[in-house]
């Protein structure tokens, strides 16, 4: 079973919102601090918006751990 394609990087970032009439840049208008952007490190891609008390785990951990535990 080959789950590599799911064994991507992601990383938080600060989220803000374009206003609409300008350039976009960055942080034009931020978000309160209480949220955060769950986003794919290798394409930039936006997975999900998220409260700040949300806990980043890897697709990697999580299948290993499953998979000792199947195992085991």
């Amino acid at each position: 079973m080959n789950l590599q394609n799911y064994f991507f990087p992601i990383e938080e970032r600060s989220v803000a919102v374009h206003n609409g009439q300008t350039e976009p840049s960055d942080f034009e208008n931020p978000l309160p601090s209480s949220y955060k952007a769950i986003v794919r490190a290798d394409t930039n891609q936006t997975i999900s918006i998220v409260r700040d008390t949300y806990k980043i785990v890897e697709n990697e951990d999580l299948v290993k751990k499953l998979m000792y535990e199947l195992i085991h």
